[in-house]
């Protein structure tokens, strides 16, 4: 039986379409409560980021601008967001990547990811023959992506977001 992570049943409080509406910080906080509270997240256990598309970052980038101060002393410009402090008590990262689906956050355990092998087909490793005194090896595996370990809970996504 194949498991689909949002396919049937899904949850629309971990599987968020915004319609193109703009990202706020309470819809950050909403998923996060949602992920923990609905399909079990562990936040102690793991390696947990929030990624998202770099103009999708710059909607990050704007939460709580009123608030910000300059001195006048300061010799710098702007501000650079690389954590967002949940209402839940819990910190994550925010990594902005350019490969990623623009319109996309996705709140993610990395820990939970592993390659995906094919069947009876493991890491290979094999010595190649030198004429000096090194070694070299042949190391190979076929693998058809990542495959994580409990999706439902190590996954949250905010979708259908503005990229432009």
């Amino acid at each position: 039986m194949n498991h689909y992570v949002q396919n049937e049943l899904s949850n629309p409080g971990v599987y968020v379409n915004k319609e193109g509406h703009a990202l706020t910080k309470s819809d950050l906080d909403s998923l996060v409560r949602r992920l923990w509270l609905d399909e079990h997240a562990n936040y102690n256990k793991g390696d947990w980021y929030i990624v998202c598309h770099p103009v999708t970052s710059q909607f990050i980038q704007d939460f709580d601008i009123s608030y910000r101060r300059i001195e006048k002393r300061d010799k710098s410009v702007g501000f650079h967001v690389n954590e967002f402090h949940s209402s839940v008590g819990k910190t994550f990262p925010i990594l902005s990547e350019p490969f990623m689906r623009p319109g996309v956050l996705i709140l993610v355990n990395f820990d939970a990811f592993k390659y995906g092998y094919y069947e009876d087909d493991s890491l290979e490793r094999k010595e190649i023959p030198t004429q000096g005194r090194y070694s070299r090896w042949l190391i190979s595996f076929q693998a058809y992506g990542v495959v994580a370990r409990n999706p439902r809970s190590n996954i949250g996504m905010i979708y259908g977001l503005p990229w432009e």
